[in-house]
């Protein structure tokens, strides 16, 4: 009985904060609570919601809901942007996961006015979705040049294949980093130029089998296919997904 007292004091509480807020049970993403302010802004009542996943309220693809699903082993607090969350406005999402009650997530929502704001906010999405695409695509060559260097630690002899592919490896890295700063820009910054794209393939591939002999590829390329337009390290990363995904 005392429980449910103090649960209810708890929940007025937090209906007089201005801003809407709601919990998340963080295994399934289903509503917890929400408070009044997020029942008007969001035209959702609590017994509407009640024991429905968020994903019914915010999109499937949001930045919103992909970020939430990373925050299930976690504790402490995040802040998520997203760009146009509900009825073409824009929000940032303050989450809070407490240490004692680590099965929760709560969110407090705050709504953008300002134009100026909203711009910043997409560009904040833009750094947040690039980053974590650059913390896997950097990954690859980081292991090549990891395994690599440890070939050489346990080689007698000098090996100028492998010398190579850490030097071509560390290069590559460097101009992943260099394309962070046009990031914001919007445009597509990919070096097209006409490249032979068995050659492209056949680097990812020399690579593979030299750092991990027992792997077995069978190369079978068309000698007629035409020098094709591409970004050479775009497409390196493209194949080095596709090749280690199927290993």
């Amino acid at each position: 009985m005392k429980k449910e007292k103090d649960l209810n004091f708890f929940k007025n509480f937090l209906d007089l904060i201005p801003e809407p807020l709601i919990i998340v049970k963080k295994n399934n993403l289903k509503f917890f609570f929400v408070n009044l302010e997020f029942q008007v802004q969001f035209g959702k009542s609590q017994s509407k919601l009640k024991d429905i996943s968020v994903e019914s309220i915010f999109s499937k693809s949001s930045f919103l809901i992909s970020n939430l699903k990373k925050l299930k082993d976690k504790v402490g607090m995040f802040l998520i942007k997203e760009a146009t969350l509900f009825r073409n406005y824009s929000y940032e999402v303050r989450c809070i996961i407490p240490d004692n009650l680590n099965n929760y997530i709560l969110m407090i929502f705050k709504k953008i006015e300002d134009e100026r704001q909203i711009n910043d906010n997409s560009q904040y999405i833009i750094f947040d979705e690039t980053f974590s695409i650059l913390s896997h695509e950097i990954n690859n060559p980081l292991s090549s040049i990891k395994m690599a260097s440890q070939l050489i630690k346990k080689s007698k002899n000098y090996d100028k294949e492998l010398i190579d592919i850490i030097s071509s490896e560390t290069e590559r890295i460097s101009k992943i980093f260099n394309s962070i700063s046009f990031v914001n820009s919007k445009i597509d910054l990919l070096e097209g130029k006409d490249e032979n794209i068995h050659e492209i393939l056949r680097y990812s591939v020399f690579r593979l089998k030299k750092l991990d002999k027992n792997i077995k590829i069978y190369e079978n390329f068309d000698p007629s296919l035409p020098l094709v337009k591409v970004d050479k390290n775009a497409m390196i990363q493209v194949f080095d997904n596709l090749l280690l995904n199927s290993v």
